[in-house]
């Protein structure tokens, strides 16, 4: 029997890969989702799409794992300070506009700690090798 172990970076990078592809699924309904004070609805429908795809496999991959997770952290926070925030305080009777705060909220924070557990493992991978 084999055993397949799946860590969180990998549960990570396959949320991001797959909410990449939504984007160009469903870019009609996502573009809806983009603040009408924002011009180019679809075009950053489409980059958002290409950077959640580019950060899942920035997370799978060891060199850029760090730097792929704080990015993507990074954009899914401002996607509650400029999306979701707003939309929830448009309509506070929505409970699908305020659960998608914290639903962006907490993968926001996800990656954060992705990216900082990789900053330790490669702060102690480097400590015992110039201990060695």
């Amino acid at each position: 029997m084999r055993v397949i172990l799946y860590t969180e970076q990998d549960f990570l990078a396959g949320f991001l890969i797959l909410g990449g592809i939504q984007h160009f699924v469903y870019a009609d309904f996502v573009a809806q989702l983009v603040p009408a004070w924002m011009p180019g609805r679809h075009v950053w429908t489409y980059l958002t799409g290409v950077a959640l795809i580019a950060g899942g496999v920035g997370v799978l991959v060891p060199k850029t794992a760090r730097l792929a997770a704080l990015m993507s952290g990074i954009m899914m926070f401002l996607w509650v300070v400029l999306l979701h925030i707003p939309r929830a305080l448009a309509d506070l009777g929505d409970t699908g506009e305020t659960s998608g705060v914290f639903e962006a909220l907490a993968l926001s924070g996800a990656a954060f700690i992705l990216a900082d557990r990789r900053r330790l493992r490669l702060r102690r991978r480097g400590s015992t090798q110039a201990g060695a």
